[in-house]
Parts: C-alpha cells; sequence; structure tokens
C-alpha cells in the first residue's frame, strides 16, 4: 500500500512538473579541449570535475606505461571508483582477487574497498569517480611537482586516501 501511494505521489508530481530541476549543466568536453596534466610518466585527461557536476562526478582518462599505476592496494574513503579499459593491459586488484583485463574490461569498487591496478602494457583507462574530487589529486600532484614517496602519500591522504603499511 505504501508503494502504491509513493509511486502515485511520483506521477502526480510529474505530471505537474514539480520534480527537481537538474544538479549541473550539461558538461560537453571536445577532442583537444580536456584539461590535461602530466604528473610523473602519466597522462591525465580531465574529461570532466566536481566542480562541473555539482560535486556528482570525476572523470579522467590515465594513460600510463607498462609497470605504471598505484599498486595492488589504495583505499578512498570518500569516493567509489569505476575504470574502463580503452587500451592496454591491466593487472586489477580488488579486495583479495587479482585478475588481467584488456580493452573493454570494466571494474568498480566503493569507497572503503582496497583496490588498484599495474599497467601490464602502455594502456588508457577511463576512470569515473564518484561523488567527484579525487580528479583535482592529479592536478595538484602535477602542480606540485611531486616524487613518488612521503610527499605524494601525504597529498593522497589530504583526499581520504590510504595505503596497508609497507611489510
Amino acid at each position: 500500500m505504501i508503494r502504491s501511494s509513493l509511486f502515485t505521489m511520483f506521477v502526480v508530481a510529474l505530471a505537474a512538473g514539480n520534480l527537481p530541476a537538474a544538479a549541473y549543466d550539461p558538461v560537453i568536453s571536445m577532442p583537444g579541449e580536456h584539461k590535461t596534466v602530466t604528473p610523473a610518466v602519466q597522462t591525465i585527461e580531465i574529461l570532466t570535475s566536481a566542480d562541473k557536476t555539482d560535486g556528482e562526478l570525476g572523470i579522467i582518462i590515465i594513460g600510463g606505461k607498462a609497470g605504471e599505476g598505484p599498486g595492488p592496494a589504495i583505499t578512498h574513503s570518500k569516493e567509489s571508483e569505476s575504470w574502463y579499459v580503452l587500451e592496454g593491459s591491466y593487472e586489477f586488484h580488488v579486495g583479495d582477487k587479482t585478475f588481467e583485463g584488456g580493452p573493454g574490461t570494466f571494474v568498480s569498487v566503493d569507497a572503503g574497498q582496497p583496490h588498484g591496478f599495474i599497467n601490464k602494457t602502455d594502456g588508457r583507462l577511463l576512470v569515473i569517480f564518484s561523488p567527484g574530487g579525487y580528479e583535482q589529486f592529479f592536478a595538484d600532484w602535477d602542480e606540485q611537482n611531486l616524487e613518488r614517496g612521503p610527499a605524494l602519500g601525504a597529498l593522497e591522504g589530504t583526499y581520504g586516501v590510504t595505503r596497508p603499511p609497507r611489510q
């Protein structure tokens, strides 16, 4: 009965035009117009960011060389992360699972789940963060010209990312 009432209320609101407006304006990013940053040996194209999507999404393309990637285990405290392989081959780590994937492979992990990847070959990944915001980490990394190590780890920490202690 309650479901029926909620559905009826939704239909009435829809018919009356009383549903909330879109949260953000359309985002259009044409080839060659994407903000590009190059921390370390990676090329990051920022397709859209939290400031353009009312905080809902950050979408990037990561291009990297064989052997690159965040490694087998980082954990985001705030956002989910989804990957779609555009080019190349990757070794993915999700919790205690390890597997390889190439073009067309899709992986999604929620906040709080350990995850990571290592490029097996040169490649490109489409990456979606929800909510958005973590895409700015790559711009900050590039702007601060940080090497991998404690300073980069401190920057990751400001974005709510942790890594397991080295063994």
